[in-house]
């Protein structure tokens, strides 16, 4: 997987621009957001945020991500932006994978590039353009509560319009470091 680069970062944030720069190089093939379960069935036993702690293992997920990274999974979402068969090195732009980017990268050791925008342009962003928070998905995953949500349960339940809801999302998305232990 070290031909692997993950690109990874909130929604809104520039991932897709500056993966394309990157993909400006015809040896890189763009794998595009390939950990969205609804779009892509091979990752349909993943959560939409999938949260895995750094030092945990889990057999069932590595079965799941291993052919992600190692550019086996396709389909006209995942190459839309085309597919490169002669790239002999993988981008895989994501924003869904942030909070176990600490174990992938302990588990597969690929380059890892985050790239972050001010939170309160996502938050703008994301409501100007209607985008769900999906805070349930965060809320559904008990291992993420137990390790740091749990203080945050009630000021995220709490959050009833549409930038209040986005901001609790984006705070968890922003966070991988402090989150899952990433490097």
């Amino acid at each position: 997987m070290r031909d692997t680069i993950i690109l990874a970062g909130s929604g809104r944030s520039g991932t897709t621009w500056l993966g394309n720069i990157i993909a400006a190089n015809p040896n890189v093939r763009i794998l595009f957001e390939p950990f969205d379960p609804r779009r892509v069935p091979p990752v349909r036993g993943l959560p939409l945020f999938a949260y895995a702690r750094p030092e945990g293992d889990y057999p069932r997920w590595t079965e799941i991500v291993a052919p992600v990274l190692a550019g086996q999974v396709d389909n006209d979402w995942i190459n839309r932006q085309g597919k490169r068969w002669w790239a002999w090195r993988r981008l895989v732009k994501t924003i869904r994978a942030n909070l176990m980017l600490g174990w992938l990268d302990r588990t597969f050791h690929p380059k890892i590039v985050f790239t972050t925008r001010h939170p309160a342009a996502v938050v703008l962003s994301r409501v100007k353009l209607g985008w769900e928070a999906h805070l349930d998905d965060f809320l559904a995953q008990p291992v993420l509560v137990a390790d740091y949500l749990e203080p945050f349960v009630d000021v995220i339940l709490a959050a009833k319009t549409p930038i209040q809801q986005h901001a609790a999302a984006v705070h968890r998305e922003f966070n991988p470091s402090a989150a899952n232990g990433c490097p």
